[in-house]
C-alpha cells in the first residue's frame, strides 16, 4: 500500500484528524497530483473568514478545479450526479443527486473526488443507511435533503454516527421531520451552531418549535405545519 492509499485508509477512520489530512494533501502533492494543491487550497479556506483573501482562494480553486473535473468525477458518477461549485457553505465541491442509492455512493467513494467533496444535496427519498450512511466517513460538512419524507430518520443518523458534530449547515426542507426529529436536534450541542438550519415546512408542533427555540434556533412560521 503506498502512501495516499495508507493516507486514505486513515482518513476513513478519522476524516476529521488535521495531521491526517495534512499529511494525505502532501502526498497527494509529492506525486504531482493536483489534488494535493487542492486540499491545500481547501486547508487555507478552511481558516479564513470573510475577506479578499477568501474571495482569492475560492477563485484558487475554481482555477484548479475546472481543468480536471472530468477526471475526478469518473463517467459512470456522472451520469446519476453532479459535482461542482454551489452557495450552500460557500465555493467548495458539493453533489447533487437525485438517485441517492448505496450504488452511488459506493461508486463516489472509489473515485478520486471524494475526499475533495465538502458538501451533498439531495433531491427525493435517499437510502438514509446505505447512501447517507456511507458520507458519515467523509468531509462532507453541508447537507441539503429536499422533499424526503425521512427526516425524522436523517436526524437520528446525523445524531447516532456522529456526523452532526461536523456539520456547519442542515437544510432538510418538506422532509416531514416531527417533533421527535427536533426535540432530537435541540438536544443536541451543535445545533446552536448550524447556520443555518432550515426545518421549513415540516411537520412541527409547538412542542417541537418551542425546544429549538430555547437553544436559540430561530423558528420562522413555514418551519412547521
Amino acid at each position: 500500500m503506498n502512501s495516499v492509499a495508507a493516507l486514505e485508509a486513515a482518513l476513513v477512520n478519522a476524516p476529521d484528524d488535521p495531521l491526517v489530512y495534512a499529511a494525505y494533501a502532501d502526498a497527494l502533492a509529492d506525486a504531482d497530483d493536483p489534488r494535493g494543491g487542492f486540499h491545500h487550497l481547501l486547508m487555507r479556506l478552511d481558516s479564513m473568514a470573510v475577506g479578499p483573501e477568501l474571495i482569492r482562494t475560492e477563485r484558487e480553486l475554481h482555477r484548479l478545479w475546472d481543468p480536471h473535473k472530468r477526471d475526478w468525477l469518473l463517467p459512470t458518477r456522472r451520469r446519476f450526479a453532479k459535482v461542482g461549485f454551489y452557495r450552500l457553505d460557500g465555493a467548495v465541491p458539493l453533489v447533487n443527486t437525485a438517485h441517492p442509492t448505496a450504488a452511488l455512493a459506493d461508486e463516489l467513494a472509489a473515485s478520486p473526488v471524494w475526499w475533495l467533496l465538502r458538501g451533498l444535496r439531495v433531491e427525493g427519498e435517499p437510502d438514509v443507511p446505505g447512501f447517507l450512511g456511507r458520507f458519515v466517513r467523509s468531509r462532507v460538512r453541508t447537507l441539503q435533503v429536499v422533499g424526503a419524507g425521512s427526516g425524522d430518520a436523517v436526524i437520528e443518523l446525523l445524531v447516532s454516527t456522529g456526523w452532526l458534530d461536523r456539520l456547519t449547515e442542515l437544510h432538510l426542507p418538506g422532509c416531514r421531520v416531527t417533533d421527535d426529529g427536533a426535540l432530537a436536534l435541540a438536544a443536541h450541542p451543535r445545533t446552536p451552531h448550524l447556520r443555518p438550519l432550515d426545518l421549513d415546512s415540516n411537520r412541527l408542533s409547538h412542542v417541537g418549535v418551542a425546544a429549538l427555540a430555547e437553544v436559540g434556533v430561530t423558528v420562522s412560521p413555514q418551519q412547521y405545519l
